[in-house]
């Protein structure tokens, strides 16, 4: 009996130190060159995630351009994704996936946006931790 209780008890500990790692993934400074599909033109950004929130600034700039929300977190891939807060033109959904380097991220976004033709409401990139 002794021996399943520490079994599981080891189970819960290598879960629970698996999920703090994969959320801390995330975490930090990251400077997002950024594409648009329609048109190819692309910008630097700097997104800051810290517990919940994405903070969107543009490179070079102090100033918060946008700030975002967890909407989902991957629980068998590793991705998570983010809604804008308070903009009344748009709402953007960013994603942002893991890749085979700890420091570089995959990024998608969706604009909903009405007045952008619909290949033009999508943007892709990576991200590389600062």
């Amino acid at each position: 009996m002794f021996l399943k209780l520490k079994n599981i008890f080891t189970f819960l500990i290598f879960v629970s130190l698996s999920a703090s790692a994969f959320s801390d993934t995330f975490q930090g400074k990251w400077i997002c060159t950024i594409t648009n599909a329609e048109d190819n033109s692309s910008g630097e950004y700097i997104y800051e995630i810290s517990s919940n929130t994405l903070k969107l600034k543009f490179r070079g700039s102090s100033m918060v351009v946008s700030e975002y929300s967890l909407a989902i977190k991957g629980k068998t891939n590793p991705f998570v994704a983010f809604v804008q807060k308070n903009n009344s033109l748009s709402e953007e959904i960013i994603v942002l996936r893991t890749t085979s380097s700890t420091d570089q991220l995959h990024a998608n976004t969706i604009s909903t946006s009405e007045g952008v033709r619909v290949k033009g409401r999508n943007y892709y990139g990576i991200c590389d931790r600062i």
